[in-house]
Order: C-alpha cells, then sequence, then structure tokens
C-alpha cells in the first residue's frame, strides 16, 4: 500500500481515491488521484483529480467514472489520442504492410500534411463531433479560395497558377 495513501474505494473497488505516496506528492503537490477499472476495458485509468479538497477529489472521482463507463459503453475508447497521432498509426501500418508505392506514400503524407493535420491534427479523438468533422469539407473547399489557408501558397504552387478555383 506504499503507493496508495488515504485511499478510499467506491463502487464496489471500480473507483479509487487516493494520494500519491511518492516524492513527487508531498506538501503543497498532495493532489489526490483516482484509479478507474471500467467494464469492457482490461487494466486501469490513473488520473489527477487536481484538487487537494477530499470531497470535491470524490464528487469529481465519481463523475468521471460515469462519463467513462458510458464511454466504453458507447464504444468509444479511454485512449485521449490526437487525430495526429492516429493517422500516423496508421500510415505507419500501412507501410508496413506495404500497401502502396512510393508515389503514394508521398501523396498520402502530403495530403496529410497540407489539410487533415492543419484541420484536425491536435484534435483529441474524443473531441471530434460528427458537427466539427462535416465542417471539414467547407473547409477543405474554402482552403485556396481568397482568405483561405492555401491563398498565400498559390504562387507557390506551379498545379494552382491561374486555375479559376483562384
Amino acid at each position: 500500500m506504499g503507493h496508495y495513501h488515504d485511499r478510499s474505494e467506491f463502487y464496489e473497488g471500480a473507483v479509487v481515491v487516493f494520494r500519491r505516496g511518492d516524492a513527487l506528492s508531498q506538501g503543497a503537490h498532495r493532489f489526490w488521484q483516482a484509479r478507474f477499472k471500467i467494464d469492457g476495458r482490461i487494466g486501469f485509468k490513473t488520473i489527477s483529480l487536481k484538487t487537494r479538497n477530499y470531497e470535491d477529489a470524490v464528487a469529481k472521482a465519481k463523475s468521471t467514472y460515469l462519463q467513462l463507463s458510458q464511454t466504453v459503453r458507447d464504444g468509444g475508447s479511454l485512449e485521449n489520442r490526437t487525430f495526429e497521432r492516429a493517422w500516423r498509426d496508421w500510415y505507419s501500418f500501412m507501410l508496413q504492410e506495404n500497401a502502396w508505392s512510393p508515389s503514394r506514400q508521398k501523396w498520402h503524407l502530403n495530403y496529410f500534411n497540407r489539410y487533415f493535420n492543419a484541420y484536425f491534427g491536435p484534435k483529441k479523438l474524443t473531441e471530434i463531433t460528427s458537427e466539427f468533422a462535416n465542417a471539414y469539407w467547407n473547409w477543405r473547399r474554402n482552403y485556396w479560395a481568397d482568405g483561405g489557408e492555401g491563398a498565400n501558397q498559390i504562387s507557390y504552387n506551379r498545379r494552382r497558377r491561374g486555375l479559376k478555383t483562384h
């Protein structure tokens, strides 16, 4: 029990609220932590509750547990990966599978860097709503238009110079 100080369990042990027992969690840094065991998921998820108040920590832990449980029931993931990380993992997998020619590899990477990463990149997968995803097409249509993000690149892109969409 050296790692779990001031430990409390809720929901038949599915939620454990505790303070860390290591050197990093001394004095003013003694925030409450929570460890969750979610049905349908292997292992635990541990987070900092970012509070020193026990009652606030318990309330936040219970609320978070209910949210995480619902996310898993709805088929979601508890990994808080960004779109960029997920795309790069997919790209690496496709390279390992030898799925593309070198020119197609370059095309996918360039397309990602110009469009997908500019729009979706820093977003967490859990933050991408259908509305945000659907808005991509308007953003993409206006990318090369006057005022769009790509408008200042037209003079550098020989394929875009003189096109009607300019």
